[in-house]
Formats: C-alpha cells, structure tokens, sequence
C-alpha cells in the first residue's frame, strides 16, 4: 500500500491526516449482534 502512495495511486485527502477503518461491514454487524442479549 505504501508503495501505491508513493505512485500516487491512490488519492490521499487533505493533509493525509485521516483515518480509515479496514473492520468490513459483516465483521462489524457480527460483532453488534454477538453483543446483544438476544439473538439477532
């Protein structure tokens, strides 16, 4: 990946300050209903 920045093929926005979550979308809900005190 760092080397795709270095190419400049993939756009950074603004200062490059930014964060970016990588937890993909299941992973996510998954956790959320492992949490719950019913079954989802």
């Amino acid at each position: 990946m760092a080397e795709m920045i270095r190419k400049r093929m993939i756009p950074i926005i603004g200062d490059g300050g930014g964060m970016t979550s990588w937890v993909h979308i299941t992973d996510a809900a998954s956790a959320t209903c492992g949490d719950l005190p019913y079954p989802c």
